[in-house]
């Protein structure tokens, strides 16, 4: 959860500073990149650990198969971090 944390960190900041789409994605590939990286590692940790049809495996997979889509934003400030608003 803390890495969510430090991401969604860097969105809030940059709204907050009401930034335009260069700097945003400046702030994300400064800030946010290295986050995600450490993201994939965890997220590889937890699927070479967890039983495949487990809830984990389930998720640890998906987000194995959808790493690329999930990192879109941050090459392109226009994609938001998070479908979920």
């Amino acid at each position: 959860m803390a890495l969510f944390q430090k991401i969604y960190a860097v969105e809030a900041s940059a709204k907050a500073d009401n930034v335009s789409l260069e700097e945003l994605l400046r702030r994300r590939q400064s800030k946010s990149k290295p986050l995600f990286g450490e993201l994939r590692l965890a997220v590889a940790n937890i699927h070479r650990t967890a039983l495949p049809k487990d809830s984990l495996g389930k998720a640890s997979t998906y987000t194995i198969r959808q790493w690329d889509t999930l990192i879109v934003c941050l090459d392109d400030a226009r994609v938001p971090i998070s479908n979920a608003h």
